[in-house]
């Protein structure tokens, strides 16, 4: 509904601002946003998987590898989640032109990241393990999860300061 007064249907506002304080809220209050811990646990995954690689690679250990597969689908389901529920508060949002760009960059990375950590996972299906192509794949995965998780910040820092 309107008002004549300001142009703007309050209680649209009102949801339009509930939603972006629950996709960018970092306090962790219960009930708001899930994408920072899926974020987190995602992260943590695909860096062990890395570490445990190139400890495998190093020492000769196959189970290590084999663990870090593990990793890299676990991370790469959490991943999946995480970018499919950010994408959806990103699609129903309402942010100014510069926030939306940096959203728009921070979904594209996360998409690119989930790409290159299910062909890293492809490669230690089908090949044997410890393989070099399958942790090169990871660790740019890894990048750019990086990467996109530095452009969330600035996200919630242009919300925190507006």
């Amino acid at each position: 509904m309107r008002t004549a007064a300001h142009g703007v249907d309050s209680a649209a506002a009102a949801r339009d601002a509930l939603v972006v304080r629950c996709m960018l809220d970092l306090e962790g209050k219960a009930g708001l946003a899930v994408q920072p811990m899926l974020a987190a646990l995602s992260l943590c995954l695909v860096g062990l998987a890395v570490g445990l690689d190139v400890i495998g690679l190093a020492a000769g250990q196959p189970l290590l590898a084999e663990l870090a597969t593990w990793d890299i689908a676990a991370g790469l389901a959490v991943g999946l989640v995480g970018g499919a529920a950010s994408a959806l508060d990103l699609r129903r949002s309402h942010l100014d032109a510069g926030a939306f760009r940096i959203g728009l960059g921070r979904a594209l990375l996360h998409g690119g990241a989930v790409g290159l950590l299910g062909l890293s996972l492809v490669v230690r299906v089908l090949g044997p393990l410890p393989s070099l192509t399958a942790i090169v794949f990871a660790a740019l995965g890894l990048g750019l999860l990086l990467i996109a998780r530095w452009l969330w910040g600035e996200l919630h820092e242009r919300a925190r300061s507006a």
